[in-house]
């Protein structure tokens, strides 16, 4: 393991301004192994959290024919891409990796990153999987599609991921067509890339289905002006 971050604690927190970078190579990841499996980030029953204004970069380069996990959280592990926050992980190698395992119990959270990718392209092995399990929550962001085009805001979205597919269970952007983009881009997709960034601008109600809850949070229809 490349970094393991133990249960028990506060766990890591990237601060505002902070950019911190970290470079797997394929000799370090197979070196300090947790129960016999080694991985890049090792979340073990903790949590990682990146706070507006931080960036994590995660950079797996020469990986060579390594077929572990690049992020593993452990049960009960959180990762938190704040809003305004980047968190990246891009891997160049050959092996059929995972750049992100979310084990039982264990939560991904992406709230209105600047930037939030997973970028798998530059790996060429045949059985490669953005995230191999788990469940990865959605908030106040675009997501960009194969097209290299930005999708419509999404206020809300869950995707499940089973063996490396992905199934989108809820969803709720602007307009019906653009859930079905959104779930279009999502549904089944095991290997090459998920993005998200930040979805700014003037929100106008275009329902009467808004409301707000007794902790602050507002639901409902959209639309959201660059």
């Amino acid at each position: 393991n490349v970094l393991e971050i133990a249960s028990g604690g506060s766990g890591v927190i990237v601060e505002e301004g902070a950019n911190v970078a970290i470079a797997p190579r394929s000799k370090v990841l197979a070196e300090n192994p947790t129960s016999g499996v080694s991985y890049g980030i090792d979340l073990n029953g903790s949590n990682l959290v990146v706070q507006p204004g931080g960036t994590l970069n995660v950079d797996a380069k020469n990986v060579g024919t390594y077929g572990g996990r690049i992020i593993n959280l452990g049960t009960g592990a959180t990762i938190n891409a704040n809003p305004y926050s980047a968190f990246t992980v891009a891997v160049q190698g050959a092996g059929n990796l995972s750049a992100i395992t979310v084990g039982s119990g264990a939560t991904l959270n992406v709230n209105q990153p600047e930037l939030f990718d997973i970028n798998l392209t530059q790996n060429t092995g045949t059985n490669t999987w953005l995230v191999s399990s788990g469940t990865v929550n959605v908030n106040n962001s675009r997501q960009q599609f194969d097209s290299g085009q930005w999708s419509e805001p999404i206020n809300e979205m869950t995707i499940g991921y089973t063996r490396g597919q992905a199934k989108v269970s809820s969803l709720e952007s602007t307009t019906q067509d653009a859930e079905n983009a959104i779930k279009a881009n999502t549904d089944g997709k095991t290997a090459n890339r998920l993005t998200f960034s930040k979805a700014d601008g003037a929100v106008d109600i275009v329902d009467d289905e808004l409301a707000l809850s007794d902790d602050n949070k507002l639901t409902g229809r959209v639309t959201v002006d660059d």
